[in-house]
């Protein structure tokens, strides 16, 4: 499977192709259909399998603001994986949700 990264790619078509690439590997996928009834800075996406992935999706120039990396650091620092991704991640994007967490005994 390859994603397909293009310099002029809106962040709905980037959003698109990584919904599918996520859902095709096993994924469930949430974004919310209506940013303007979320926090400010939500991350764009929150994909869960074997472990909750949330990711700010941006264009090749696309700007993120104070609250979007606010969202992500704090996010980050409660042990959930985040990403800033771009078209030209596409690569990584596929790295990361091939990827599948070893489960080391006890419960978790």
């Amino acid at each position: 499977m390859r994603l397909r990264a293009l310099l002029h790619m809106t962040e709905r078509e980037w959003q698109a192709q990584v919904v599918s690439a996520a859902q095709t590997l096993g994924w469930t996928t949430y974004h919310t259909h209506d940013s303007r009834r979320s926090d400010k800075g939500w991350p764009d996406l929150a994909l869960v399998r074997d472990r909750l992935v949330v990711a700010e999706l941006k264009t090749a120039t696309g700007r993120v603001s104070s609250e979007q990396r606010m969202w992500l650091d704090l996010l980050e620092s409660a042990g959930v994986e985040t990403y800033l991704w771009r078209p030209d991640d596409a690569d990584e994007v596929l790295a990361v949700l091939s990827r599948i967490r070893r489960k080391t005994g006890g419960t978790e």
